[in-house]
């Protein structure tokens, strides 16, 4: 009779053995099975690149560290941003910081693009395969989280800020 600790140990190193790179056909068929749709893959400059929507918001999920041919690769980084028209790139840092410093935030935000009158705030996620972590259905379904809190997170900041403006007038 094996023992608990004997069959975590084999358990573990089963997961081990099975953990491997994605390829972007694989990670897009993973996010197309978590609800992403208009999804497009490219290679920009090396990199391959996954376009796509999840919950009505575009993002973008770039893939690295990839071995050619088959760019099976160990780290995916998924990125979804939203433009803040009228919100300078000095609010837009507070909101940043604001959602990062959430008891716990789903991914991180930073601000991108910004110029004079408005910033881009994005949400970002890392996501390190191998050993036991597979891009699979947890993955994809923590990222479609990520943008769903993130989106509710920007509309409740927005909606205060309209309730601030309209409370100064």
């Amino acid at each position: 009779m094996r023992t608990i600790a004997a069959l975590f140990i084999a358990g573990v190193a089963g997961l081990t053995a099975t953990a491997e790179p994605i390829t972007m056909r694989k990670a897009m068929q993973e996010f197309r099975d978590r609800g992403a749709g208009q999804l497009e893959g490219v290679l920009l400059h090396g990199v391959p690149v996954i376009k796509g929507t999840i919950e009505e918001q575009a993002f973008t999920a770039s893939m690295f560290q990839c071995d050619v041919p088959d760019y099976a690769c160990r780290v995916v980084i998924a990125r979804s941003c939203i433009d803040m028209m009228s919100t300078n790139a000095g609010e837009a840092l507070e909101l940043a910081n604001t959602y990062n410093l959430q008891r716990e935030p789903r991914g991180y935000a930073l601000v991108s693009g910004a110029n004079a009158g408005s910033a881009s705030l994005c949400v970002q996620s890392r996501y390190d395969l191998g050993g036991e972590n597979l891009f699979n259905m947890s993955e994809t379904f923590e990222w479609r989280e990520t943008v769903t809190e993130f989106s509710e997170f920007i509309e409740k900041a927005r909606r205060s800020a309209a309730a601030r403006s309209l409370l100064s007038n």
